[in-house]
């Protein structure tokens, strides 16, 4: 547990090296490998990743900076963000991630297209609660540019594409983060081009979202979030340990 301080850097590695072992050898042939997976991962997050106390030092600071403008399909500060177009009276599942969290980084691997799955049929209402405690522990930005990249994308609709493509690229090294020149590349990627990707390049640039960013920072503080990745289904936490997407789906779905 990282308790409002910077990860030693041998925690760090102590960390990826159990992650590393956890999933080790799950590609191989015999059973199959996503049960495999979600089993020993979502163990390896739950028991070595996951427990972190969120740490706010900064975020008076963090507050003045950058834009405070609001993302597309956002009404207000501190609100999650949802992905998709949910159907009336479908299950609510938050989500709570840091893009810099290992943790969530195993959660998206596993269960990301089963949660994208959900989101685009509208079947479940997807909602992300974006964090950005691990700046205060690395003492960078890494988790906020990150965060603001996706925002700005959401901006023209690409929210979903941008956030998958961060988690996918993310850094082996935990505290690593993503270079402005990626990020960009991200961009194009997640299908910005012409004016769109002009667009999305001065919201980045200007942080156009740092404020509504932060405020879903304070706003996970307030719901007791105190660990990454934690999901909620319905407003209760839903346990990970021992659940690989089939299991992931019929949790939430019934």
């Amino acid at each position: 547990m990282a308790k409002n301080q910077p990860a030693p850097q041998d925690a760090v590695s102590a960390r990826q090296a159990k992650i590393q072992q956890a999933t080790k050898g799950t590609h191989r042939g015999g059973p199959n490998p996503l049960v495999i997976a979600g089993v020993i991962a979502l163990v390896a997050i739950v028991a070595v990743v996951g427990f972190v106390v969120i740490n706010n030092k900064n975020a008076t600071k963090a507050a003045s900076e950058g834009g405070s403008a609001l993302p597309k399909g956002v009404s207000a500060m501190g609100q999650p963000f949802v992905r998709g177009t949910p159907k009336a009276g479908a299950p609510t599942l938050d989500i709570y991630e840091d893009f810099q969290c290992p943790g969530c980084g195993q959660f998206e691997r596993i269960l990301g297209s089963t949660v994208k799955e959900m989101a685009t049929s509208g079947d479940v209402q997807v909602r992300y609660h974006v964090m950005t405690f691990l700046d205060d522990n690395f003492q960078g930005k890494n988790s906020s540019r990150a965060a603001n990249a996706a925002f700005c994308a959401a901006d023209d609709g690409k929210f979903g594409e941008m956030h998958d493509l961060i988690y996918a690229n993310q850094p082996t090294q935990e505290g690593k983060g993503w270079t402005d020149e990626q990020l960009t590349t991200f961009a194009g990627q997640a299908g910005l081009t012409g004016a769109a990707l002009d667009a999305w390049t001065t919201c980045y640039q200007k942080q156009d979202h740092n404020q509504y960013v932060v405020s879903m920072q304070d706003a996970t503080s307030k719901d007791g979030v105190t660990s990454t990745p934690t999901v909620r289904l319905n407003g209760k936490d839903l346990t990970l340990t021992n659940m690989d997407a089939a299991a992931f789906k019929k949790a939430v779905l019934g």
